[in-house]
C-alpha cells in the first residue's frame, strides 16, 4: 500500500483485496470457500472438515452459543506514523471468526433464525437474576445497579427538568454500555442471504460486532463475525469512521467472495476451470 493511499486512510493495515488469502472447509456435504485480503497480521485455522454429526462432541459453549469453530483471522490497525519512541502505536484490530453454530431445533427459513437469534440473546443477558461465574443475565444485574446508584445521586423522581435529563442519559449511556437486545436485519449480499445484527457500539464500548449468520441445514447455520476492538486513547476518528462504515465496504467484499456449494459441484467447477486454463495454455 502506497504512502499517500495509507495517508489518504488515515490508519497502517487496511485491509487490501489486490492479494487475497484462500481456505476451503468441507462442511457435510458442503464446501465453504472464504477469501479474505491476505494483509492480516496472524491468523488460524481450527478445524476444516466439520461432520455435523460429531457437532455435540467437537462443539464448545461460549455464553450463550455452541459452536465448532473453523478459522479466525486477524487484523492489526495502526498509526500511520509509527513512533518508536512510544509504547502504543496501535489504534485497534479486527477478528473475522467463521463458526459453525447450532440452534437445537431446525431451521426452515431465515426469520426463523432471526427469531431464534434475538430471542435467545435477550434470554441470556436479560435474564431475571445474573448466575454466578457467567454473563447470563449480566445486563439485568447491571441495571439494577445503574438505577440504583442513579436514585441516589438525583433520587427516584428528580426534582427540575435538568436532573431528570441527566439521571436519563447516564441510565442510557449504562444501557448502551451493557447488551441491548438485538435487531435481526435479514441482508442479501452475494449469492447468499443472512440474518445480521450488531453488538456493542463506538460511542459507549471500545468495540463493535457485526455478525451475519446463514442457514446451512437442518439445525445448523454458518456465523460470520466481525469484531472490531479499539484503543479509546489512541484510535483516530478516520479509524473510527472507516470501522462504523466497513459493513458497506469491506465486510460486503468479504461476503461477497464467500461461497457455499455442494460438494460435488465444487469440485466440478474446480475441474472445469482447470479444463479451461489448460485449453487456454494449449
Amino acid at each position: 500500500m502506497s504512502f499517500i493511499k495509507m495517508c489518504k486512510d488515515g490508519f497502517r493495515g487496511k485491509p487490501d483485496f489486490s492479494d487475497l488469502l484462500h481456505n476451503a472447509f468441507q462442511i457435510d456435504d458442503l464446501v465453504l470457500s472464504f477469501e479474505c485480503p491476505n494483509n492480516i497480521y496472524e491468523g488460524h485455522v481450527y478445524q476444516d472438515l466439520v461432520n455435523l454429526e460429531q457437532f455435540d462432541v467437537e462443539s464448545k459453549i461460549e455464553r450463550h452459543e455452541r459452536f465448532v469453530k473453523l478459522a479466525t483471522v486477524y487484523f492489526l490497525f495502526q498509526k500511520k506514523i509509527l513512533n518508536p519512541l512510544l509504547p502504543i502505536n496501535k489504534q485497534g484490530g479486527l477478528y473475522i471468526r467463521l463458526r459453525v453454530k447450532s440452534t437445537g431445533e431446525d431451521i426452515d427459513n431465515i426469520s426463523q433464525l432471526s427469531s431464534f437469534l434475538e430471542r435467545e440473546y435477550y434470554d441470556f443477558y436479560h435474564a431475571p437474576e445474573q448466575s454466578e461465574g457467567s454473563m447470563r443475565g449480566y445486563h439485568t444485574d447491571l441495571m439494577k445497579e445503574l438505577t440504583k446508584r442513579a436514585n441516589k445521586q438525583w433520587g427516584e423522581i428528580p426534582e427540575s427538568e435538568d436532573r431528570k435529563r441527566e439521571k436519563e442519559e447516564y441510565l442510557i449511556r449504562g444501557f448502551l454500555s451493557g447488551y441491548p437486545p438485538i435487531k435481526c436485519e435479514i441482508v442479501e449480499v452475494g449469492k447468499n442471504k443472512y440474518s445480521k445484527y450488531s453488538e456493542g457500539n463506538l460511542k459507549y464500548k471500545s468495540e463493535l460486532r457485526r455478525v451475519y449468520n446463514l442457514p446451512i441445514k437442518n439445525e445448523f447455520y454458518l456465523s460470520i463475525e466481525f469484531w472490531y476492538k479499539y484503543d479509546s486513547m489512541f484510535a483516530k476518528q478516520k479509524f473510527l469512521d472507516w470501522v462504523r462504515s466497513a459493513d458497506e465496504t469491506f465486510e460486503k467484499k468479504v461476503l461477497e467472495l464467500l461461497d457455499l456449494s455442494p460438494l460435488i459441484d465444487s469440485y466440478t467447477a474446480k475441474a472445469v476451470k482447470g479444463l479451461n486454463e489448460k485449453t487456454k495454455a494449449e
